[in-house]
Order: C-alpha cells, then sequence, then structure tokens
C-alpha cells in the first residue's frame, strides 16, 4: 500500500511541472514574440529615414518642384518596396521656402501607414491599440539643381 501512495506522489509532480512549463514557455513565447514586433517597427522606421533621406538627395537635385517631387516620391516608393514595406499609403510632400532656386530649403517629408502584432501604446493618452499606424519622417535638404 505505501508504494502506490508514493507513485501517485510522483505522478502528481509530473503532472505539476508539465503544466508550469507549459505556463513559462507560453510567456517567454509571447516576450519573443513582442521584442520581434517592437524590432520590425524600429527597422521599418529606420528604411523610412533613410528613403527620405534619399529622396531629399534626390529631389533637390532637379532643375523644376515638379520634377523633384516626381523623383521624390518614385525614390521613397522604390526603397520601401526593396525592404518589404507596404507602399499603397504612401504620401510624400515637398516644401520649399520660397521659390525654386539654387540655395533655398527643400523639406521632404515621407509618411506611410503600418500595422503592429501586439498592442502599442498610443500617444497622448494610457491606451493600448493595434490599429494601423503611421509613421513620418521629414528632412530639410538646400536645393542645389544644376544651372
Amino acid at each position: 500500500m505505501k508504494k502506490i501512495k508514493h507513485l501517485k506522489k510522483i505522478k502528481n509532480k509530473q503532472g505539476t511541472v508539465m503544466i508550469e512549463f507549459c505556463i513559462v514557455m507560453l510567456v517567454i513565447m509571447i516576450l519573443l514574440a513582442m521584442f520581434f514586433s517592437g524590432g520590425q517597427a524600429v527597422s521599418n522606421k529606420n528604411v523610412l529615414n533613410y528613403a527620405t533621406q534619399a529622396a531629399a538627395r534626390e529631389a533637390s537635385v532637379r532643375e523644376s518642384y515638379s520634377d523633384a517631387y516626381a523623383v521624390a516620391k518614385s525614390k521613397a516608393t522604390d526603397i520601401l518596396k526593396a525592404n518589404g514595406i507596404d507602399t499603397r499609403n504612401i504620401r510624400v510632400t515637398c516644401k520649399t521656402n520660397g521659390t525654386w532656386e539654387k540655395g533655398n530649403s527643400l523639406t521632404v517629408t515621407v509618411s506611410t501607414d503600418y500595422s503592429t502584432l501586439f498592442p502599442t501604446p498610443n500617444s497622448g493618452n494610457d491606451s493600448f491599440s493595434t490599429k494601423t499606424k503611421t509613421m513620418t519622417s521629414s528632412i530639410t535638404v538646400m536645393i542645389e539643381y544644376k544651372e
């Protein structure tokens, strides 16, 4: 009779260990997925910054505003697509501080939408959301087209 009681205790401990292992692994998997999602968002922001910089550099050497805008949008779209970022909702703006003349400043802003796998904090309040958010990058350069 003592052997049977001893075996029941061993079986109960094995079941408890298995349940604890499953709970701990679930928490670890969720944390890893959250780190991956956050890392992906940071990587996408870096790519957006690079695309904005490259678009501004290309636009600043064009002879007209319309050429500059077309080149900036094309360059930003190409870079974002090459890095796997959805470009269906890309928005590119080019603004000058006056006329399109050498030496004036040109501000290029590139925005695109993204969504995360896990909820992220909303700006301005304490709530969390998985809704689509907008990433924006802006850079100001000097217009330097060749005459």
